[in-house]
This record gives structure tokens, sequence and C-alpha cells, in this order.
């Protein structure tokens, strides 16, 4: 058993750990991309993916910003080199939450970057993660086996019966 049960492979070597709520795929959806040219067609996967859950269309407008910018953050500050770009999204819907996962293998955030990142938010920078950030329950960035991992959790906002997709 053990972390090697909870390891899943990628193309090239990238592995992830698998999350407890893996067997509720319904409600769970990955994608994987390696730059930010695939993010239009992953957005549009996430809509559907958010609409058929029932989120309210005021919520799936923050997630798709949340991803396209925390997307382009990581591609702007986590890849400095010619290594390849292996970036996980993970979006899982409960009954009570959102939890957005963001996984990638390049560089480490630092704690000065923490920093600046924390004040582009204060000043408007990165506006999808700026306004994900003031409504987040909670949020978490680890770094495990050179993967960074960058967890976001929202409440759960239902569709009203009135709005239409």
């Amino acid at each position: 058993n053990g972390i090697r049960n909870q390891l899943q492979s990628h193309p090239d070597g990238f592995f992830s750990l698998l999350a407890p709520y893996e067997d509720n795929l319904d409600k769970d959806l990955e994608i994987h991309l390696s730059g930010t040219e695939e993010l239009p067609e992953q957005i549009s996967l996430i809509k559907t993916f958010c609409q058929n859950n029932q989120l309210d269309e005021k919520q799936l407008y923050y997630i798709e910003l949340f991803i396209e910018e925390i997307t382009v953050f990581i591609v702007e500050k986590g890849f400095t080199d010619s290594r390849k770009k292996e970036i996980d999204i993970r979006v899982y819907i409960d009954s009570e939450d959102v939890i957005i996962r963001t996984r990638d293998n390049g560089n480490s955030i630092t704690v000065m970057e923490r920093m600046e990142l924390l004040e582009k938010l204060q000043d408007g920078d990165y506006m999808g993660v700026q306004m994900v950030y003031k409504l987040a329950q909670e949020m978490q960035y680890i770094t495990t086996m050179n993967i960074n991992n960058f967890i976001i959790t929202l409440p759960k906002r239902r569709k009203r019966k009135d709005e239409k997709n």
C-alpha cells in the first residue's frame, strides 16, 4: 500500500498523487496542459463539467478566470528553463465545496515570490486569482517530490432553478 499505490504516471515520467476523491469521477475532472495554448479548449471542458454539476454562472466565471490566470502564472513564474511543462488541473465538486488543484513540475515558488504574488493580488494583478482568493475558504501551496501543488477550496454555489446554462 502506501504512497506507491497513490502514484499515477504521466507521460515523460511526471507523477501525480491520487486524491481520496478519485472514486467519484462524475464530480471530478482532471485536465493536462503543456502550456497556455491548450487553455481555451480545456476551459470549455471545465465550463461544461461545472454546468453539468449545477454550479451557478457567477461561480463558473470565477473558476474559469482563476484557472486561466493561475496557469499563466505557473508558466510565467515556474518555467524559466526549457524543460517540458507539465500542468495538471483538477476540479472536484462535492455537496458543499468546489476544490481546484493545480499541480506542475515548474520551479517551486519561494517565500519572496509568494509575498510578491500576495502584493500583486492586492494591486489588482492576476484579477481571477485575486477574486477567487477573496472567496476561498482555504488555500494551500505545497511542494512534494519536486511537484508544486496549489489547492483552493470554494463554497459551492448551486445554479438557481430560473438560471439557464
